[in-house]
């Protein structure tokens, strides 16, 4: 967690959804007003608005490849 302002954090998540984020922020007495997400799997979003898409450049691609390359080669857990 970052502080940019008195009342703006970046906060970087490995693994969740907004929900959870908002769920702790609750939690420790505070309310979430907005959410922006700025970076998916490694890619980041820019200027891109909310239910648009471009395509991937060639970097991303290859960012893509070796992080699902990376979670083939470990073992899946079992329940």
């Amino acid at each position: 967690v970052r502080e940019i302002t008195s009342s703006v954090y970046e906060v970087t998540l490995a693994d969740g959804r907004k929900r959870q984020l908002r769920r702790m922020i609750t939690a420790i007495g505070s309310h979430v007003k907005s959410l922006t997400r700025v970076e998916q799997a490694g890619l980041f979003l820019g200027n891109l608005r909310p239910g648009r898409w471009r395509e991937l450049t060639g970097t991303e691609k290859n960012i893509l490849r070796n992080k699902f390359s990376q979670l083939s080669d470990q073992p899946l857990d079992e329940d």
